[in-house]
């Protein structure tokens, strides 16, 4: 359900975007708008704050929960925080699914993320979204549920999100674009 709320929040561009390199977007936000969460560039389209109108629209606004030091960003109004943002993609937070068992077979302890299905092959399972290249995994002892594990990937593997402004107007309007798209 949580990933089906990320990818719904945006229009992805997966075909159009593949072999392209993350540039560093403007610092441009909207007039009399925050450009920055701590360490987190905020250029528009999105926006800090619901109903603010620094975002273009609900879609795209972001909160800046300053009870952090430094503050935190995080995708609209969730728990999902928001490392970096460039012309295309957002680096989140993942989440990690986990389910692991007792000697009888039974469930132990489970943490479900996203819809995502942990096979019973271990005693512990995990499963994740993460950017490649970012996990290191550290043998038979990451599928022990006494491992850190789960704050080793929380911590160092974000989930890399393309994002797109969906076109406005007709259908014939968009299929405009098709041409300089791959």
């Amino acid at each position: 359900m949580l990933l089906h709320v990320i990818l719904s929040l945006f229009t992805l561009s997966l075909g159009t975007l593949q072999g392209s390199t993350s540039r560093a977007i403007n610092n441009i936000a909207k007039p009399n708008c925050p450009t920055h969460c701590g360490n987190v560039t905020v250029p528009y389209p999105f926006g800090i704050g619901n109903g603010t109108g620094c975002s273009i629209d609900n879609s795209f606004h972001v909160t800046c929960n300053t009870s952090y030091e430094p503050p935190k960003l995080f995708l609209r109004s969730s728990t999902i925080e928001i490392y970096s943002i460039s012309d295309s993609e957002l680096r989140i937070e993942t989440g990690v699914a986990y389910r692991c068992y007792n000697q009888d077979g039974s469930i132990d302890d489970e943490s479900d993320w996203c819809g995502l299905n942990v096979w019973p092959f271990n005693r512990c399972g995990y499963v994740f979204l993460g950017e490649e290249g970012t996990f290191a995994f550290h043998g038979i002892r990451d599928l022990y549920d006494d491992s850190d594990v789960v704050e080793r990937i929380k911590s160092n593997v974000p989930v890399v999100v393309d994002w797109v402004i969906e076109p406005k107007g007709a259908c014939s309007e968009s299929a405009k674009c098709e041409e300089n798209s791959s």
